[in-house]
């Protein structure tokens, strides 16, 4: 990641975790939340629409456990997608002054991101490295980080909306060519700025 990225994400995440806290001090327990997220994946040049649930544990005031899973059921590449879904699975932490109530937070994530298949032949190009989305269309699972912030907004005692702000980083394996044409002999890393954002409830 460019310096200028890292110092970015790293003043977000500070920023979440200067407010100040709210009213009341919440306490441990169990979370629900339905989710939206849209992810703009650079390397293959397409924008991603999913929904997803995130159960979560606080184990106090200012940290929680989430586990996280989000599909995006439609194709991905336009009128021909060389993807026909994507599932991920993932699992991190959520910190912040106090996660029970209005206020910004931090968080970070990991797991895989899988690709399905195209769900019609995909046309590619016999050339070797092959691009990144032919090697996608024949169905792949990759590993997965995110980083990034956060805000909620109580509107009741127990629930929350809340908006976020992540990079959600994934590994593609070579060889194959980039979406600069560029071939990448070895594995690499691609950065997907993501939004999120839904409703959470506390029990």
């Amino acid at each position: 990641m460019k310096r200028s990225s890292r110092q970015a994400w790293a003043w977000v995440v500070l920023a979440g975790l200067a407010v100040g806290p709210s009213s009341r001090a919440s306490e441990s327990g169990f979370e629900v939340a339905v989710q939206g997220a849209v992810t703009d994946r650079r390397e293959l040049e397409a924008t991603d629409f999913g929904f997803g649930l995130r159960p979560s544990w606080r184990l106090a005031p200012w940290l929680a456990i989430d586990a996280e899973a989000t599909l995006a059921p439609g194709g991905l590449g336009g009128s021909r997608p060389f993807s026909g879904s994507r599932t991920e699975f993932l699992g991190g932490l959520r910190f912040g002054r106090d996660l029970g109530t209005s206020g910004a937070y931090g968080l970070v994530r990991g797991g895989v991101v899988k690709f399905g298949a195209a769900d019609a032949p995909f046309p590619c190009i016999l050339i070797f490295p092959p691009p990144l989305t032919c090697a996608i269309a024949q169905g792949d699972t990759v590993p997965a980080v995110e980083f990034g912030a956060g805000y909620q907004h109580g509107i009741h005692e127990r629930a929350r909306l809340f908006v976020e702000l992540r990079d959600q980083v994934v590994k593609y394996e070579g060889p194959v060519m980039d979406a600069g044409f560029e071939p990448r002999l070895e594995s690499f890393w691609s950065h997907n700025p993501r939004l999120t954002f839904g409703v959470g409830w506390a029990f």
